[in-house]
């Protein structure tokens, strides 16, 4: 019995694909116009001097129920495969060929058709190993200096997964009821070894309570002008949150509508000085320090917050605004 022979008698079941259930949006699928008409007709332009919360609260709840009409969320099971995109036409035909001349091979067993075979064999190998070498290659070239899209590149030539490290656990809310704990806790000891540290500085050092303050205070920030925020929010990733009540790509193209009410709610905020509760809301992910800490214990997790985007370009306002008398006070 030859090795063929042998190989049918071989009761070898394909293991079966892992699914995962997943929920998406068509984003593809919407038509900016109609975004754009119903936010034309949407409350969020109406009545713009109601209570900072309220703007807000009424911008999200407007965009979501926008969204919710054009794209609903889609729950799906998916088979996961590799994402080959090094996979070409051409390396799909020699492929083709291949298996032809295997199957010309079993049925003739001709010594000639053999020959034949491997010869294909060594055709595809070698054009499926030049594949991926120009796809990484032009990858690596795409990507430039930017080690940190470098780094993930390399990890996915080389198969390393990121993987997301928990504790064991059966419950999911018991499990981040746990890690709000800590976090927490760890955050009321930092705040009480600073007001600790600044009180004993200032008893050790009784000099201090004599000197008085003879700058300007800081008593205001200007307003944000229309395409300040525009240039801000051109400026940054596409990133989005699950917070976010539209995608921030779509959000991009619908800017020139949603300009005015964005500016409304950064100023509001300014000259207010009060941030609004949602923009202080994040999503907070445990991230394991090292792969080598113990994933048992909590103290090895940082915690990673990703806040919504509106809330980010608020910051980013603020921040301008810190840095320009930062400036002005160094220059004077």
């Amino acid at each position: 019995m030859n090795f063929f022979e042998q190989m049918k008698t071989l009761e070898i079941s394909k293991p079966p694909r892992e699914r995962k259930e997943v929920t998406y949006r068509k984003l593809r699928n919407i038509s900016t116009d109609d975004i754009i008409h119903d936010l034309v007709n949407s409350e969020i332009f109406q009545n713009q001097e109601r209570p900072l919360e309220d703007l807000v609260n009424l911008y999200s709840t407007e965009l979501s129920s926008i969204l919710d009409k054009h794209a609903p969320l889609i729950s799906k099971n998916l088979i996961l495969r590799p994402n080959n995109e090094w996979y070409t036409d051409d390396l799909r035909v020699a492929k083709r060929n291949r298996r032809k001349a295997e199957r010309r091979m079993r049925k003739t067993k001709l010594t000639i058709h053999r020959q034949m075979f491997r010869e294909s064999c060594i055709t595809t190998n070698q054009l499926l190993i030049k594949c991926k070498k120009d796809y990484f290659s032009s990858k690596v070239s795409e990507i430039g200096h930017d080690q940190k899209q470098l780094h993930r590149l390399t990890n996915d030539l080389m198969g390393n997964k990121r993987e997301i490290f928990l504790p064991e656990h059966e419950d999911d809310k018991l499990l981040a009821d746990k890690f709000c704990e800590f976090f927490v806790g760890k955050i009321s000891i930092i705040r009480d070894s600073l007001s600790t540290t600044n009180t004993s500085s200032s008893d050790s050092n009784p000099m201090r309570a004599d000197i008085k303050f003879e700058g300007n205070q800081l008593t205001s920030l200007s307003s944000a002008s229309n395409e300040e925020i525009r240039k801000i929010i051109l400026a940054s990733p596409k990133k989005s949150c699950e917070l976010d009540p539209l995608p921030t790509q779509l959000l991009k193209q619908c800017l020139d509508y949603l300009l005015p009410a964005i500016t409304n709610i950064v100023n509001r905020s300014i000259s207010e000085m009060c941030v609004p509760t949602p923009f202080k809301q994040a999503l907070v992910r445990p991230l394991l320090k090292k792969p080598s800490l113990d994933k048992e214990v909590l103290k090895n997790y940082r915690p990673v917050s990703n806040l919504p985007f509106i809330s980010k370009i608020n910051e980013k306002v603020v921040a301008t605004r810190f840095d320009k008398t930062i400036a002005y006070l160094t220059i004077t």
